[in-house]
Parts: C-alpha cells; structure tokens; sequence
C-alpha cells in the first residue's frame, strides 16, 4: 500500500473511531473539541451528499426528503446534532474564556492569534445563520399545504403526502440576498472547517500517526470543498431555476 492510501485509510480509521466514541467522549476540552467536530464534519459531508439529491430532478430530492422524515431514527440523529452543535460551542467558548486570552487581547488585540480569531468569528456567524436555515428548511410556515406534494414511498410504493423540500429550495433562494447570505455562510462553513480540522488531525487523542497526517490533510481540505462547493452550487442553481 502506498504512503497515501495507508495515510488515508489511517484518517478513515481514526474518524470512524471518533465518531464511534460519541461527542462526550473526552477527558479534556481538546478531546471534546475533536471528537465533536469530527463527528459534525462527518454530518456535513452526508448533509452536502442529500442537498446534491436536487441535481437528480424535483422528484428525486423530494422523496429524498421524505425518507428522511418518515425515518424515525433521523429524529434522534437530530437530536444528537443538537447536543454535539451545543457541545461544541460551549467548550470552545469556555477554552478561550478561561485562557485568560481575552485580558490580554485587551491591551493588545494582536495577542488573540488569526486562528483564534477565524474560529471564533466563523462559530459566530454559524451559530446566528443556523437559526435562518432552520427557519427555512425546517421550521417553515405553511398554512395553505402549499408546500406538500405527492411522492412514491421506496418502502411501500405508494404515493403518499410529503414535504416539498424541491419547492421550499425554489423559494428560499429566490432572492439574490439570501443567496448571498448563504454564500457568505458557506465561506464561515470553509474557514471553521480547515482550521478545525488542522487541530484536530495534530492532536494525540485523534490517534493519527504523524507520516498519516498530510494525506489526512489533503483529504479533509478534499471534503471541505465538496461541501463548500454544493453549499454554494444549489442556491446558485435554485435562484437561476435550472434545478
């Protein structure tokens, strides 16, 4: 085996470990960090897969959308999101709060580090942009059923009610400012991802040798472009209605 294939198959190994170890695995603030950041890294490689669904035409995305809605185990995978999201917050917040770095950034600004400021502001604007993504996807108004449509069950074949996930995408970025919004929110997305990943392939809890580390790298950047890259091509092909 190659240097590089035996180097990403050790990042597959220690991602697939992390993730096994759930995000309250830790026994310190770094460890927490990691384990929980890779495991929403991971949720946002497969959430970039289901968004690239609506390239396969309104019907695809929308049944799409419907298997996941009637999969009772996506409620709790929620659910988790929800605790590794505020997790993952918090520590990070409390880490540099109790660091003592923001009395020093006070007499001198320059005493914060680039990284820290990267992470900070990018887990900022995720944090207020999730609220708008919620609203849009998933916390919708819908008085009149104006966005229910008819779909072929996979399990049952039949057709049956479901959410018109490939209308709510035509409406939420119908509008060239809500494009730009989530484009701004995308490059936040990018920049938190490839510092946060850097730390966390360097770290020991991660349990990446270090000849595995820069094809664990040029892998994890791989993926934050295909994120970055589908966050950014569905609101663009939505507003243009070539979707």
């Amino acid at each position: 085996m190659s240097g590089a294939a035996a180097g990403v198959t050790a990042t597959l190994v220690a991602v697939a470990r992390a993730v096994a170890k759930t995000v309250f695995w830790g026994r310190d603030e770094g460890e927490l960090l990691t384990a929980s950041g890779v495991f929403l890294l991971v949720f946002m490689v497969v959430h970039a897969v289901g968004n690239a669904v609506i390239f396969a035409g309104a019907d695809a995305f929308n049944t799409y959308g419907h298997t996941l809605d009637s999969n009772p185990c996506v409620w709790l995978l929620e659910w988790y999101l929800l605790a590794a999201f505020a997790l993952h917050g918090s520590v990070a917040v409390y880490r540099v709060a109790s660091s003592g770095r923001w009395r020093a950034v006070v007499r001198n600004p320059a005493a914060l580090g680039v990284p820290v400021v990267v992470m900070s502001v990018s887990g900022a604007v995720l944090a207020a942009f999730l609220w708008v993504h919620l609203a849009d996807f998933r916390f919708y108004n819908d008085p009149h059923g104006e966005y229910v449509v008819d779909v072929v069950d996979p399990v049952t074949a039949e057709r049956v009610p479901a959410k018109n996930l490939h209308r709510l995408a035509l409406h939420a970025f119908s509008s060239a400012p809500q494009c730009v919004l989530y484009a701004c929110a995308t490059l936040a997305v990018g920049a938190h991802m490839v510092h946060g990943w850097r730390r966390a392939v360097q770290r020991p809890s991660f349990g990446l040798p270090p000849a595995a580390r820069p094809a664990a790298l040029a892998l994890g950047y791989a993926l934050v472009a295909f994120i970055c890259g589908v966050f950014t091509a569905v609101p663009l092909a939505a507003y243009a209605q070539v979707v």
